[in-house]
């Protein structure tokens, strides 16, 4: 899918700057072979597992600001 990840990547360069994106990829280090433009930028990697694909995409998600609280 570099096609659809290319998109994003630019639609967050040139279009909306608060579009955020992310990499997933069962594999490490698989990218930098077929996508070495995005050298400098990890990965989430799931090793094709689906509990690994729950825990990457949590991973994705935290909030680094405006985290909510259980109170």
């Amino acid at each position: 899918m570099p096609f659809e990840l290319g998109l994003a990547v630019a639609w967050q360069a040139i279009g909306e700057p608060s579009h955020r994106w992310y990499m997933f990829e069962a594999e490490a280090h698989r990218v930098q072979k077929s996508l070495s433009d995005l050298n400098g930028t990890d990965p989430y990697i799931h090793h094709c597992q689906p509990l690994g694909v729950l825990q990457q995409l949590t991973n994705a998600m935290i909030r680094v600001r405006h985290r909510p609280t259980v109170l």
